[in-house]
Order: C-alpha cells, then structure tokens, then sequence
C-alpha cells in the first residue's frame, strides 16, 4: 500500500525529492501563494465519504461523530478555506461509497452540500455531475472565492478505472489540483492519480501531514 500511495504522492510534485514531506507541504503554499490564484480554477480532491451525515442532511450527528465521520469532514474544511480566502474557485470531488460505476440516488452527494455550507459558514454549491455541461455551467456560475461540490465521482465507471477520457473530462474543469484526501491516495482511481498527472499538482496540507507520519514508520 506504501508503494502505491508514494506513487500518487510523487505525481504530486516536480521536485527530484517528490515524496519528501516537505516538499509536499511546500506546494500548497506556493498555490496559495500565486499572484494569480484569484479566480483559479482548483480540483479539491478530499474524503466525503460520510454516510451517515449525509443521511441527516444538515449537521454531522453524534452517530457520525462516533463513527470517525465527523472528524472526516472537520480534516477537509480547512483546505477550502485556504483556498477560498486566497480567492479562488474550487470545486470539491470526492465519493460515497460503491455504485460499481453506476449512479445511485442513496449515495448522492448534494446533501452534503448543505453540512459543508453550515460548516464552513458560507455558501456551498451543487453540481449534479462531476463532468460534462452540469459541472461546467456550476463552475462559471462561481464568484472568485466560490465553492461547488460535484456529484459522486463513483457514479463514472472511469472514476475507479483511471480511464483517460474520465481524467480529460475533469481536468477540463480546473486549472489546478489539489490532493487532501489521504485516505485514497493508495488508489491510482481518476480523481487522485489521473489529476496528479494531468495537471499542475499539489497535495493539501492534511495529505502531507498523513504522509510525513507515515514516512516515519
């Protein structure tokens, strides 16, 4: 699993030192701090695989919380903060669980969009794709400093096949890529290891922090 996730870790930079944690940690630095970020597409690849807080639809509950979901969601709103406040428009990917490629309206993502919303304290979009015209039509819709979080990755057979038009159709939609969800950086799937190659990358500070521990062991 190491060798896997060093692979996705190492796309993440240009550097001769890529899997160096420091390195790491020094390119979400140097996005933030573009002269142009404002206005920037960026791809926010995080882990909102919150089951149980996006039955709730409004807040993570206690049965979330128990579970590890609630500390979840807490890891990845720092990251679009950052990247809000420097000016920027993000688009939020990440998946629900296992539609096998196929969509399911159980593990759809849009009430997460109001949990992200009461936690960040501002407004979260949706898009109803994470591709094609829905995601494109969300994208120009956002004001600089704006967040949209895109539909399921999952529901795109080529999400877990790294399947080259899946990875063209969305890096289509950012200037920028942006890794933070740790707990899928093993996987070469389109929405982590694609984007890592087919965009200029960086991994997210709770990515790099996850890495730089597990670079110790």
């Amino acid at each position: 699993m190491k060798s896997a996730m060093k692979s996705v870790m190492t796309a993440l930079t240009t550097d001769s030192q890529a899997s160096c944690p420091s390195e790491l940690a020094r390119g979400f630095a140097a996005l933030l701090g573009r002269a142009d970020i404002a206005g920037k597409r960026v791809l926010l690849r995080v882990d909102l695989n919150l089951p149980s807080a996006k039955r709730q639809g409004n807040s993570p509950t206690d049965d979330a919380a128990e579970s590890g979901e609630h500390a979840r969601l807490q890891r990845a709103l720092p990251t679009m903060r950052q990247l809000a406040d420097a000016g920027a428009k993000i688009a939020v990917l990440s998946h629900c669980g296992r539609p096998g490629g196929q969509v399911q309206p159980g593990l759809s993502l849009k009430p997460l969009a109001a949990v992200l919303a009461q936690a960040l304290g501002r407004e979260v979009a949706f898009a109803p794709d994470c591709i094609g015209a829905p995601a494109h039509e969300a994208m120009r819709a956002l004001p600089p400093g704006g967040i949209v979080l895109m539909e399921n990755t999952r529901f795109h057979p080529g999400e877990e096949a790294n399947a080259p038009d899946f990875v063209a159709a969305l890096q289509a939609l950012g200037d920028f890529f942006v890794l933070d969800a740790f707990s899928v950086a093993h996987r070469k799937h389109a929405s982590s290891y694609g984007l890592a190659r087919a965009l200029p990358s960086c991994a997210g500070p709770h990515a790099a922090a996850e890495w730089a521990q597990l670079e110790r062991l």
